[in-house]
């Protein structure tokens, strides 16, 4: 692990802002999202980069820019997080996935948003998708069929209470709406309350992550971000969507291997921060934990790969070691 040293300018005064990027083997989009990072119209912040053991020359692109470079190999996104952000100087910290493009005004409006209210924990903004995810494209296929209609139907009125397109909106169920990766989030005209953001595209105060204690290490690769909003917002903080806060996503497809990830960081989620308060919630929810553990029955169908299956068991890990969890 690098110190201090691997930073070019050691001598410049702490910044108030620090940037944060993890990679790993993705030289070109980190070039990309670098370029865009010291293109930025606010001007002198740190930027910090944990490489996760690459071995396709970031290294060497990383000695090109004057960037704070961290090595750790743990193969874990919730404690690389963690390690990002206490590594860093900055009373804000903006994240941002290696494969991100920031449009040039995306930190000036995010540090602008912070200091104009006290209240707001978090900044973010569209994420656009520069391909469909996986979401959208179910959606999209549900329109095939009468039965896939009726099926989508049920998922978007009732375990998503008509907001699947919605922005940064995490319903009762503990379903995601997706929104924010759309491009109908660019035609959003001024800032909105939200649920929750993503650490592809956000900017946080330090402060809140210290008294927070970080994300949760118990999450493996995903949902650490979306515990992380529910926390702040159970604490009564402000969670802010602003239209110019924006990045584009490169973003690649998932790689079979990580179901087993996704799955059980799902229902790990929904065991920690699901808390329906009626009834009609709970119902919500056992439909949503069908849905999902149906898509991996539908995805090894699809592919004729029976791996997918390992989801199932996966998600009900994920329940489990929550409830496993000393509390």
């Amino acid at each position: 692990m690098c110190d201090s040293s691997c930073e070019k300018d050691s001598g410049r005064r702490m910044s108030d802002v620090s940037v944060v990027v993890l990679t790993r083997n993705r030289c070109s989009d980190l070039k990309r999202c670098l370029d865009s990072i010291f293109a930025q119209t606010y001007k002198g912040a740190q930027i910090v980069v944990i490489d996760n053991g690459s071995s396709d020359g970031t290294l060497d692109l990383l000695g090109q820019y004057q960037v704070k470079v961290i090595e750790d190999r743990t193969h874990k996104l919730s404690f690389l997080f963690n390690l990002a952000w206490r590594s860093a100087s900055g009373d804000y910290i903006a994240f941002i996935a290696d494969d991100a493009e920031a449009d040039p005004a995306w930190l000036e409006t995010g540090v602008s948003v912070l200091e104009s209210a006290q209240d707001v924990a978090a900044v973010g903004g569209p994420t656009i998708s520069t391909r469909k995810q996986t979401m959208h494209s179910l959606y999209e296929r549900s329109r095939e069929s009468v039965f896939l209609r009726v099926f989508g139907r049920i998922y978007e009125r009732i375990v998503m209470e008509d907001s699947l397109f919605a922005l940064g909106r995490l319903a009762e169920s503990g379903a995601y709406s997706m929104g924010a990766g759309l491009p109908l989030a660019l035609s959003l005209d001024a800032p909105i309350e939200v649920d929750l953001l993503t650490t592809t595209n956000m900017i946080v105060r330090r402060e809140v992550i210290e008294t927070l204690g970080g994300f949760d290490e118990n999450f493996l690769f995903n949902h650490a971000d979306g515990d992380l909003f529910v926390r702040m917002k159970r604490t009564g903080y402000r969670i802010v969507f602003h239209p110019r806060v924006k990045v584009s996503h490169f973003v690649r497809p998932s790689a079979s291997r990580e179901v087993y990830y996704i799955a059980r960081d799902t229902g790990y989620f929904i065991a920690k921060d699901v808390r329906p308060r009626m009834a009609s919630g709970w119902l919500r929810v056992l439909l949503n934990v069908s849905y999902l553990n149906s898509y991996w029955i539908y995805r090894a169908f699809q592919s004729r790969d029976p791996k997918s299956l390992v989801g199932l068991w996966a998600f009900f890990k994920g329940m489990t070691d929550w409830l496993k969890t000393p509390k």
